[in-house]
């Protein structure tokens, strides 16, 4: 979850939608005015038409790029604190065709963007027909990720989009009622999120899921893991398991003991030597760090970067202050384009009302 400093989904729960110039906003030179609920994406072939990969609370703002098709538009917005993303070819034909490209794009996330798209203007859909859809997609990519709206269900979103992964997505809150959905129970006997299904695998631990997508889908020109067998590889594994047991664990013993005591009960001794554990595995991370890396291993974003970003937006969410130091590594990594996109996609104002206790 985003820290204070760029609580994006806080925004998001208050306002409706992250901090982003409106669609037909006269900022945006040409801009196209849309009361559209969705978009939907063409690829250059109409058959490969698929929904649009931002959800309708962090839409792009679309500009045309067509003289001749005005009615067609381009993604020209990415909601993200870097510049915005600049169309890099177009067809000279009336449909217009961009590939997209946005800083860490092009080698982080090569499969989001890898052939020219097309945005058109949606309009509003059924709840019956995005469930449709996204049994389609399911059907297609094998992939399918149960849950939105926790630090835990951040993570595989997060990574799926950082390999730039199509995939469906079942918005299952916890501690609501859709937990009683027949289909997630018939899967998930213990009744928790994230839940992973890639064909006929399932799993259901948030690390788990985001090491196995980093290892499953590496590719020559990204990855998110060291090697097998390496010695930094040894190093890599060392810390992601001294993230989950040092550092997520205490934060959880803090959700449900000051957050959750109606459930879990109330008990304050529990809560401040959580807290106080937590803050000593800092000192580790700060150590790590110490020789001003913008990364765990050194200049390269890996799954440990992924695990301890989300710990440390938690700590923020929970008020649990965490060491200055640690300040610029976590600023800079809510710079990624893929973490703004996880972060509309797992933070949406229904998922932050159920987290905040509050309603939407």
């Amino acid at each position: 979850m985003p820290t204070s400093a760029n609580f994006i989904p806080e925004r998001t729960a208050r306002s409706g939608s992250p901090s982003m110039p409106p669609i037909g906003s006269p900022s945006m030179n040409g801009a196209l005015t849309s009361t559209a609920n969705s978009c939907t994406v063409h690829r250059s072939r109409p058959e490969k038409a698929r929904p649009c990969p931002w959800p309708s609370s962090a839409m792009p703002s679309l500009q045309s790029r067509s003289r001749e098709s005005p009615k067609v538009c381009i993604a020209t917005h990415f909601p993200t604190t870097r510049p915005s993303p600049l169309p890099i070819r177009s067809s000279s034909t009336s449909t217009a065709t961009v590939a997209l490209m946005h800083p860490g794009f092009p080698t982080r996330c090569p499969r989001l963007f890898e052939t020219p798209i097309v945005v058109t203007e949606g309009s509003h859909r059924t709840h019956e027909s995005r469930i449709g859809e996204s049994n389609m997609k399911q059907a297609a990519t094998g992939r399918r990720l149960w849950g939105i709206g926790t630090p835990r269900t951040f993570r595989p979103h997060w990574m799926l989009a950082e390999l730039g992964l199509e995939y469906e997505t079942r918005d299952i809150i916890t501690r609501t009622s859709n937990m009683e959905d027949s289909d997630f129970t018939a899967l998930s006997k213990r009744g928790k999120t994230p839940l992973y299904e890639d064909g006929d695998l399932m799993i259901g631990e948030s690390a788990a899921i985001v090491l196995f997508l980093a290892e499953h889908y590496r590719s020559p020109i990204q990855s998110f893991l060291p090697k097998i067998g390496t010695k930094e590889r040894a190093r890599h594994d060392e810390l992601c398991f001294f993230i989950m047991t040092e550092m997520d664990a205490p934060l959880y013993i803090i959700r449900r003991h000051a957050g959750l005591p109606e459930i879990y009960g109330e008990s304050i001794v529990a809560v401040d030597a959580a807290r106080e554990y937590f803050l000593r595995s800092t000192k580790e991370i700060e150590r790590r760090l110490s020789d001003d890396q913008s990364s765990l291993l050194g200049d390269t974003f890996t799954v440990a970067d992924l695990l301890l970003k989300t710990c440390l937006d938690w700590a923020g969410f929970i008020h649990v202050p965490t060491p200055e130091s640690l300040s610029a590594y976590s600023a800079a990594i809510a710079e990624r384009p893929a973490y703004q996109v996880a972060t509309a996609k797992n933070f949406t104002p229904a998922s932050m009302a159920a987290l905040l206790g509050t309603p939407e």
